[in-house]
């Protein structure tokens, strides 16, 4: 069941709109976070992947309480995908030129793969 949830969420990763990445890029994502979410699931970095996904439901909360930082050693191994999701929405996420999401990052990004 794991196997088949992880992999239509990275079918389910990609963005429906072409100006996602420009909307992300300005900020929507945190702004306008239930109208993103749906139609810009890559460029908002919300996609869990294989490699990066939370073990406890509480992941999010303690992340956004600033545990990501405070107790490194536990949250980096239980709860990946929420402190990635955090410190792309502090530091932003990673862009090409062009302002497409920079793919050779994507992992750390949450971004599925």
């Amino acid at each position: 069941f794991e196997q088949a949830a992880a992999a239509k969420n990275r079918r389910d990763c990609v963005d429906q709109h072409e100006s996602c990445a420009a909307w992300a890029s300005g900020g929507e994502c945190m702004s306008n976070p239930a109208g993103m979410a749906p139609v810009c699931r890559a460029s908002c970095a919300i996609c869990e992947s294989d490699k990066l996904h939370d073990t406890n439901l509480t992941c999010p909360f303690w992340a956004s309480t600033g545990d990501c930082e405070t107790n490194l050693a536990f949250m980096s191994k239980s709860c990946a995908f929420s402190c990635a999701r955090r410190k792309y929405a502090l530091t932003g996420i990673p862009r090409n030129a062009d302002g497409t999401v920079r793919m050779a990052n994507a992992v750390e990004m949450a971004i599925c793969v």
